[in-house]
C-alpha cells in the first residue's frame, strides 16, 4: 500500500507543477478592461483601440457555468459574446503544459 502511494505521489507531483490543473476565473471587471482596450485596427502600422469603453452593456453573464459574457452596444441590437479559452505555453510530445487562460 505504501509503495501504491509513493507511485501516485510521483505521478501526480508533475501533473500539479506543470499547471494544467491550474484554472483561472476571470471577474466581470477583467471582462469590461478586455473589451476597454481592445485593439480594433490598424493606422500608420499602429493599433488602435476600438474606443467602445462605456458603448456597451452586459447582457447575460454566465462567467462561473460557461466563463463568457454576452454584450449589446448601447442603442442597438448588436450582440457579441466574450469568452476565455485555454493556450499551450508550451507544448512536447507528451501533451500541453503550463495552461494560461486568455479572455477572446
Amino acid at each position: 500500500m505504501k509503495k501504491t502511494l509513493i507511485i501516485l505521489t510521483i505521478l501526480i507531483i508533475p501533473l500539479l507543477l506543470s499547471g494544467c490543473y491550474t484554472k483561472k476565473t476571470f471577474t466581470l471587471d477583467e471582462y469590461n478592461e478586455y473589451l476597454d482596450n481592445l485593439k480594433c485596427g490598424q493606422s500608420n502600422k499602429e493599433n488602435t483601440l476600438c474606443d467602445i469603453k462605456g458603448k456597451y452593456e452586459v447582457v447575460s453573464n454566465n462567467i462561473d457555468q460557461e466563463e463568457k459574457v454576452e454584450y449589446r452596444i448601447k442603442g442597438t441590437d448588436l450582440t457579441f459574446t466574450v469568452e476565455q479559452t485555454l493556450d499551450c505555453d508550451t507544448i512536447d510530445g507528451s501533451g500541453c503544459f503550463n495552461k494560461k487562460r486568455y479572455i477572446k
